[in-house]
């Protein structure tokens, strides 16, 4: 937007912008190039703290406004999000990318940047007022979303989708009209999040 004069006048980004620790670019080169990384990086879990990485890097993926990478360590893929980098450098040793590894089917059964292969592919049942169906009738949560069934206030509708937290937290973000109707361990998952979310809010 910055090299084109005059386009901040017609498009207005997302002005809330995740943190990003290292340079884009430099990181699809490092991919493109197939070249080892070694990297310091700030793991979520507090307790866990800074951890050093040497890993291949095969792919960026974008999730909920969030960069995060994808690379290869120990064998293992593992996902890195782009603003917990505290370094990043690239080493003259290159690799072999494993090609049955495939970014575009990857997370056929996944929401978000999660991709278990323990976990079971599960038919989830949720019924939402029409109001929110009005959200997601045009940005659907998976690409499995159908409906089931309608009446004058509700819709029910269906996912076939892997149960990460991912998509637990978005299932969680529309409490206000969802009602999980089945697995029922995900029923009950949901309801002993908001109840306690209810304690803690109601000191």
């Amino acid at each position: 937007m910055h090299e084109v004069p005059g386009l901040h006048e017609y498009v207005i980004p997302e002005h809330r912008m995740p943190m990003v620790g290292i340079d884009i670019s430099t990181v699809l080169r490092t991919i493109m190039s197939r070249r080892t990384v070694r990297f310091t990086y700030a793991k979520p879990q507090v307790r866990e703290g800074v951890k050093d990485y040497v890993a291949e890097p095969y792919f960026i993926k974008q999730s909920q406004g969030k960069w995060y990478l994808f690379a290869m360590v120990d064998g293992h893929m593992r996902s890195f999000e782009l603003g917990r980098f505290r370094s990043f450098v690239v080493t003259d040793s290159t690799f072999e990318r494993d090609l049955s590894i495939d970014p575009a089917t990857m997370f056929n059964n996944a929401f978000g940047i999660w991709d278990d292969d323990n976990l079971p592919v599960e038919h989830i049942v949720f019924s939402v007022s029409r109001q929110e169906w009005k959200y997601l009738e045009t940005y659907p949560i998976h690409h499995s979303q159908s409906v089931v069934k309608e009446d004058d206030e509700r819709l029910t509708l269906s996912l076939d989708v892997k149960i990460t937290h991912d998509l637990l937290m978005d299932l969680l973000s529309r409490s206000h009209s969802i009602t999980i109707l089945e697995p029922q361990d995900l029923r009950k998952q949901v309801s002993t999040i908001l109840k306690e979310a209810f304690e803690r809010n109601n000191n």
